[in-house]
Protein backbone atom coordinates (compact mmCIF):
# COMPACT_ATOMS: atom_id res chain seq x y z
CA UNK A 1 0.00 0.00 0.00
CA UNK A 2 1.50 3.57 -0.86
CA UNK A 3 1.76 5.69 1.47
CA UNK A 4 -0.40 8.99 1.15
CA UNK A 5 2.91 11.74 1.28
CA UNK A 6 0.31 14.71 -0.04
CA UNK A 7 0.29 17.83 3.17
CA UNK A 8 -2.23 17.36 5.54
CA UNK A 9 -5.92 18.58 5.28
CA UNK A 10 -6.76 22.03 7.86
CA UNK A 11 -10.03 22.26 9.68
CA UNK A 12 -10.94 25.85 9.05
CA UNK A 13 -13.18 27.42 11.68
CA UNK A 14 -14.60 31.37 12.14
CA UNK A 15 -12.63 32.73 15.18
CA UNK A 16 -15.92 35.28 15.44
CA UNK A 17 -18.98 33.41 14.66
CA UNK A 18 -18.60 29.62 16.27
CA UNK A 19 -22.36 29.33 14.94
CA UNK A 20 -20.51 29.12 11.02
CA UNK A 21 -20.34 25.56 9.55
CA UNK A 22 -16.76 24.61 9.69
CA UNK A 23 -14.75 23.68 6.57
CA UNK A 24 -12.67 20.53 5.83
CA UNK A 25 -10.03 21.01 3.25
CA UNK A 26 -8.31 18.81 1.02
CA UNK A 27 -5.65 17.01 2.12
CA UNK A 28 -4.40 14.13 3.64
CA UNK A 29 -6.35 12.92 6.95
CA UNK A 30 -4.19 11.44 9.92
CA UNK A 31 -6.25 11.17 13.62
CA UNK A 32 -5.16 14.48 14.99
CA UNK A 33 -6.85 15.88 11.99
CA UNK A 34 -9.86 13.75 12.14
CA UNK A 35 -9.90 14.29 16.10
CA UNK A 36 -9.74 18.45 14.79
CA UNK A 37 -12.83 17.67 12.63
CA UNK A 38 -14.70 15.99 14.81
CA UNK A 39 -14.69 18.16 17.92
CA UNK A 40 -15.10 21.48 15.44
CA UNK A 41 -18.52 19.24 14.36
CA UNK A 42 -19.57 18.81 17.54
CA UNK A 43 -19.16 22.39 18.94
CA UNK A 44 -20.92 23.36 15.88
CA UNK A 45 -24.12 21.25 16.63
CA UNK A 46 -23.78 22.82 19.98
CA UNK A 47 -23.72 26.34 19.01
CA UNK A 48 -25.28 26.35 15.70
CA UNK A 49 -29.24 26.34 16.40
CA UNK A 50 -29.55 23.35 13.84
CA UNK A 51 -32.13 20.17 14.03
CA UNK A 52 -29.75 17.36 15.29
CA UNK A 53 -30.67 15.74 11.85
CA UNK A 54 -29.18 18.70 9.75
CA UNK A 55 -26.03 18.78 11.13
CA UNK A 56 -24.55 15.73 8.96
CA UNK A 57 -25.81 17.89 5.61
CA UNK A 58 -23.82 20.70 6.82
CA UNK A 59 -20.75 19.30 8.12
CA UNK A 60 -20.54 16.47 4.81
CA UNK A 61 -21.02 18.97 2.29
CA UNK A 62 -18.17 21.11 4.15
CA UNK A 63 -15.72 18.98 3.17
CA UNK A 64 -13.52 19.68 -0.19
CA UNK A 65 -11.66 16.58 0.06
CA UNK A 66 -12.26 15.26 -3.98
CA UNK A 67 -12.63 11.56 -2.99
CA UNK A 68 -15.17 12.66 0.17
CA UNK A 69 -17.14 14.93 -1.98
CA UNK A 70 -17.32 11.77 -4.55
CA UNK A 71 -18.45 9.63 -1.39
CA UNK A 72 -20.97 12.15 0.22
CA UNK A 73 -22.90 12.68 -3.31
CA UNK A 74 -22.74 9.29 -3.98
CA UNK A 75 -25.36 8.49 -0.96
CA UNK A 76 -26.15 11.89 0.54
CA UNK A 77 -29.59 10.99 1.54
CA UNK A 78 -28.05 8.07 3.84
CA UNK A 79 -25.03 10.04 4.90
CA UNK A 80 -27.83 13.24 6.13
CA UNK A 81 -29.71 10.65 7.66
CA UNK A 82 -27.00 9.64 9.88
CA UNK A 83 -26.57 11.05 13.40
CA UNK A 84 -23.41 12.90 13.90
CA UNK A 85 -21.77 10.12 15.72
CA UNK A 86 -22.36 8.05 13.14
CA UNK A 87 -21.63 9.76 10.07
CA UNK A 88 -17.87 10.40 12.31
CA UNK A 89 -17.26 6.91 12.60
CA UNK A 90 -17.92 5.97 8.96
CA UNK A 91 -15.26 8.58 8.00
CA UNK A 92 -13.06 7.46 10.17
CA UNK A 93 -13.27 3.72 8.69
CA UNK A 94 -12.60 5.70 5.17
CA UNK A 95 -9.98 8.00 6.00
CA UNK A 96 -7.98 6.53 8.94
CA UNK A 97 -5.40 3.48 8.66
CA UNK A 98 -6.69 0.16 9.72
CA UNK A 99 -5.64 -0.15 13.32
CA UNK A 100 -4.45 3.26 13.88
CA UNK A 101 -6.03 3.02 17.25
CA UNK A 102 -3.66 0.43 18.31
CA UNK A 103 -0.84 2.03 16.40
CA UNK A 104 -0.98 5.23 18.71
CA UNK A 105 -1.93 3.23 21.94
CA UNK A 106 1.60 1.35 21.11
CA UNK A 107 3.29 4.79 20.26
CA UNK A 108 1.82 6.32 23.50
CA UNK A 109 3.41 2.58 25.35
CA UNK A 110 6.72 2.70 23.92
CA UNK A 111 7.69 6.72 23.96
CA UNK A 112 10.20 7.64 26.13
CA UNK A 113 11.15 11.22 27.20
CA UNK A 114 14.83 11.19 24.96
CA UNK A 115 15.67 15.37 24.45
CA UNK A 116 12.32 16.64 25.32
CA UNK A 117 11.50 18.43 28.47
CA UNK A 118 9.19 16.49 30.62
CA UNK A 119 6.38 18.70 30.52
CA UNK A 120 6.49 18.63 26.83
CA UNK A 121 6.63 14.76 26.61
CA UNK A 122 3.92 14.77 29.40
CA UNK A 123 1.72 16.76 26.97
CA UNK A 124 2.88 14.99 24.00
CA UNK A 125 1.41 11.85 25.30
CA UNK A 126 -2.09 13.38 26.16
CA UNK A 127 -3.09 14.96 23.28
CA UNK A 128 -2.20 11.36 21.67
CA UNK A 129 -4.75 9.53 24.66
CA UNK A 130 -7.04 12.35 24.11
CA UNK A 131 -7.34 11.57 20.42
CA UNK A 132 -7.92 7.74 21.39
CA UNK A 133 -10.87 8.69 24.34
CA UNK A 134 -12.84 10.73 21.54
CA UNK A 135 -12.33 8.44 18.49
CA UNK A 136 -11.08 4.92 19.85
CA UNK A 137 -12.43 4.59 23.20
CA UNK A 138 -10.84 0.74 23.37
CA UNK A 139 -7.43 1.72 22.93
CA UNK A 140 -7.17 4.21 25.40
CA UNK A 141 -4.78 4.39 28.19
CA UNK A 142 -7.83 4.18 30.54
CA UNK A 143 -6.00 5.79 34.15
CA UNK A 144 -4.03 8.57 35.08
CA UNK A 145 -2.04 6.43 37.12
CA UNK A 146 -1.16 4.09 34.26
CA UNK A 147 -0.14 6.88 31.97
CA UNK A 148 2.09 8.38 35.86
CA UNK A 149 3.56 5.11 35.43
CA UNK A 150 4.57 4.88 32.16
CA UNK A 151 6.05 8.25 32.43
CA UNK A 152 7.73 7.60 35.84
CA UNK A 153 9.71 4.17 33.59
CA UNK A 154 10.60 5.83 30.58
CA UNK A 155 11.97 9.29 31.85
CA UNK A 156 15.66 10.60 31.44
CA UNK A 157 17.77 8.06 33.13
CA UNK A 158 19.25 11.29 35.34
CA UNK A 159 16.05 12.61 36.42
CA UNK A 160 14.72 9.35 37.95
CA UNK A 161 17.87 9.40 39.44
CA UNK A 162 17.68 12.43 40.76
CA UNK A 163 13.95 12.12 42.42
CA UNK A 164 15.06 8.93 44.04
CA UNK A 165 17.61 10.48 45.73
CA UNK A 166 15.57 13.72 46.84
CA UNK A 167 12.27 12.37 47.23
CA UNK A 168 8.93 14.33 46.04
CA UNK A 169 7.15 16.71 48.40
CA UNK A 170 4.13 15.37 46.77
CA UNK A 171 3.08 12.55 48.48
CA UNK A 172 -0.69 11.97 46.96
CA UNK A 173 -1.97 10.55 44.52
CA UNK A 174 -2.74 13.83 42.31
CA UNK A 175 -1.35 13.27 39.05
CA UNK A 176 -1.50 16.91 37.81
CA UNK A 177 0.87 18.57 41.24
CA UNK A 178 3.45 15.23 40.62
CA UNK A 179 3.91 15.93 37.35
CA UNK A 180 4.39 20.19 37.62
CA UNK A 181 7.36 18.42 40.58
CA UNK A 182 9.08 16.91 38.09
CA UNK A 183 8.51 18.83 35.58
CA UNK A 184 10.74 21.86 37.77
CA UNK A 185 13.35 18.76 38.81
CA UNK A 186 13.80 18.65 35.12
CA UNK A 187 14.08 22.22 34.65
CA UNK A 188 16.95 22.31 37.20
CA UNK A 189 18.94 19.32 35.63
CA UNK A 190 18.21 20.83 32.04
CA UNK A 191 20.04 23.86 33.35
CA UNK A 192 23.02 22.36 35.20
CA UNK A 193 23.14 20.54 32.33
CA UNK A 194 23.67 23.89 30.30
CA UNK A 195 26.03 25.43 32.70
CA UNK A 196 28.63 22.40 32.68
CA UNK A 197 28.56 22.02 29.09
CA UNK A 198 29.65 25.95 28.88
CA UNK A 199 32.24 24.76 31.28
CA UNK A 200 33.64 21.98 29.12
CA UNK A 201 33.64 24.47 26.27
CA UNK A 202 35.52 27.01 27.66
CA UNK A 203 38.39 24.77 29.40
CA UNK A 204 38.67 23.43 25.55
CA UNK A 205 38.49 26.52 24.14
CA UNK A 206 41.62 27.49 26.80
CA UNK A 207 43.58 24.24 25.95
CA UNK A 208 43.14 24.37 22.30
CA UNK A 209 44.43 28.39 22.39
CA UNK A 210 47.49 27.08 25.19
CA UNK A 211 48.14 24.52 22.41
CA UNK A 212 48.36 26.83 19.43
CA UNK A 213 50.87 29.35 21.49
CA UNK A 214 52.98 26.50 22.76
CA UNK A 215 53.18 25.23 19.09
CA UNK A 216 54.02 28.92 17.65
CA UNK A 217 57.09 28.88 20.51
CA UNK A 218 58.62 25.43 19.53
CA UNK A 219 58.22 27.18 15.61
CA UNK A 220 60.58 30.23 16.54
CA UNK A 221 62.78 28.29 18.63
CA UNK A 222 63.33 25.94 15.74
CA UNK A 223 63.94 28.56 13.39
CA UNK A 224 66.39 30.81 15.30
CA UNK A 225 69.76 29.53 15.09
CA UNK A 226 71.11 28.20 18.33
CA UNK A 227 72.98 30.83 20.82
CA UNK A 228 76.29 29.89 21.71
CA UNK A 229 76.52 29.22 25.46
CA UNK A 230 78.03 32.28 27.15
CA UNK A 231 80.80 31.50 29.65
CA UNK A 232 80.22 31.54 33.39
CA UNK A 233 81.93 35.21 34.60
CA UNK A 234 84.57 34.27 37.38
CA UNK A 235 85.26 36.04 40.67
CA UNK A 236 88.99 37.36 39.43
CA UNK A 237 88.01 39.31 36.07
CA UNK A 238 84.67 39.44 33.81
CA UNK A 239 85.27 39.17 29.87
CA UNK A 240 82.28 39.57 27.36
CA UNK A 241 82.68 37.34 24.63
CA UNK A 242 81.10 38.59 21.24
CA UNK A 243 78.21 37.77 19.91
CA UNK A 244 77.49 36.52 15.91
CA UNK A 245 75.20 39.35 14.79
CA UNK A 246 71.88 38.14 13.00
CA UNK A 247 72.07 38.52 9.41
CA UNK A 248 70.35 41.52 8.06
CA UNK A 249 67.98 41.14 4.99
CA UNK A 250 70.84 43.32 2.86
CA UNK A 251 73.05 40.36 4.32
CA UNK A 252 70.80 37.80 3.11
CA UNK A 253 70.01 39.23 -0.22
CA UNK A 254 74.13 40.02 -1.08
CA UNK A 255 74.77 36.05 0.13
CA UNK A 256 71.94 35.27 -2.47
CA UNK A 257 73.52 37.36 -5.09
CA UNK A 258 76.64 35.93 -4.85
CA UNK A 259 75.93 32.10 -4.17
CA UNK A 260 76.79 32.70 -0.49
CA UNK A 261 75.87 30.38 2.45
CA UNK A 262 73.53 31.71 5.12
CA UNK A 263 75.04 29.50 7.49
CA UNK A 264 79.47 30.06 7.28
CA UNK A 265 78.50 33.39 5.90
CA UNK A 266 80.95 32.68 2.91
CA UNK A 267 80.83 33.86 -1.03
CA UNK A 268 80.98 31.56 -3.79
CA UNK A 269 81.02 28.96 -0.64
CA UNK A 270 80.38 25.88 -3.20
CA UNK A 271 77.15 24.80 -1.06
CA UNK A 272 74.23 26.54 0.40
CA UNK A 273 73.18 26.55 4.15
CA UNK A 274 71.53 22.79 4.21
CA UNK A 275 74.64 21.13 3.60
CA UNK A 276 77.30 23.23 5.36
CA UNK A 277 79.85 21.57 7.01
CA UNK A 278 79.58 24.00 9.70
CA UNK A 279 76.09 22.93 10.51
CA UNK A 280 76.50 19.20 10.53
CA UNK A 281 79.10 19.91 13.32
CA UNK A 282 76.72 22.62 14.73
CA UNK A 283 79.71 25.37 15.06
CA UNK A 284 79.58 28.92 14.02
CA UNK A 285 81.83 31.58 12.48
CA UNK A 286 84.20 33.14 14.65
CA UNK A 287 82.42 36.03 16.36
CA UNK A 288 85.34 37.69 17.52
CA UNK A 289 86.68 37.92 13.89
CA UNK A 290 83.53 38.08 12.16
CA UNK A 291 83.35 41.00 9.64
CA UNK A 292 80.26 42.67 8.38
CA UNK A 293 79.17 41.73 4.64
CA UNK A 294 80.22 43.85 2.20
CA UNK A 295 79.64 44.05 -1.90
CA UNK A 296 83.47 44.31 -2.11
CA UNK A 297 84.44 41.49 -0.20
CA UNK A 298 81.67 39.08 -2.48
CA UNK A 299 83.50 40.54 -5.47
CA UNK A 300 86.80 39.47 -4.21
CA UNK A 301 85.48 36.12 -3.63
CA UNK A 302 84.12 35.75 -7.27
CA UNK A 303 86.35 32.29 -7.98
CA UNK A 304 89.70 32.44 -10.17
CA UNK A 305 88.86 30.51 -13.05
CA UNK A 306 86.46 33.38 -13.59
CA UNK A 307 89.26 35.61 -13.46
CA UNK A 308 91.37 34.11 -15.30
CA UNK A 309 88.89 33.78 -18.03
CA UNK A 310 88.80 37.78 -18.28
CA UNK A 311 92.84 37.42 -18.13
CA UNK A 312 92.92 35.21 -20.72
CA UNK A 313 89.82 37.44 -22.63
CA UNK A 314 92.16 40.63 -22.10
CA UNK A 315 95.61 39.17 -23.27
CA UNK A 316 93.64 38.12 -26.44
CA UNK A 317 92.53 41.74 -26.88
CA UNK A 318 96.24 43.20 -26.28
CA UNK A 319 97.63 40.85 -28.73
CA UNK A 320 95.07 41.75 -31.42
CA UNK A 321 96.02 45.19 -30.79
CA UNK A 322 99.48 44.76 -31.28
CA UNK A 323 98.92 43.00 -34.34
CA UNK A 324 97.25 45.90 -35.39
Amino acid sequence: MEIDMRPLAEVKTSTMKVKECPILTAGRIDPVVFYSWSITCRRFAKHAEKKPSEIVSFVAGAMLEPRLVAWYNSDTTCIDALTLEAYLLELSKLVLLKNWGKKIRNQILSSTQGSKSFMDWKIELENLNAILISTSPAHTVNHLSALKNHLEANMDADLKLAIEDEELLCTGSDFTVWAQEVAERDKKLRSERIHMQCLIDQAQSARSSAHRTEKRDLLSRLSDPPARPIPTATPTHHVDKPFLPKLTELDKKLLNQHEGCACCRKFYAGHRSDTCPMKKTNSWPDAASYVPLMEAMARAAVPHIIVGATQISSSFEDEDTDSD
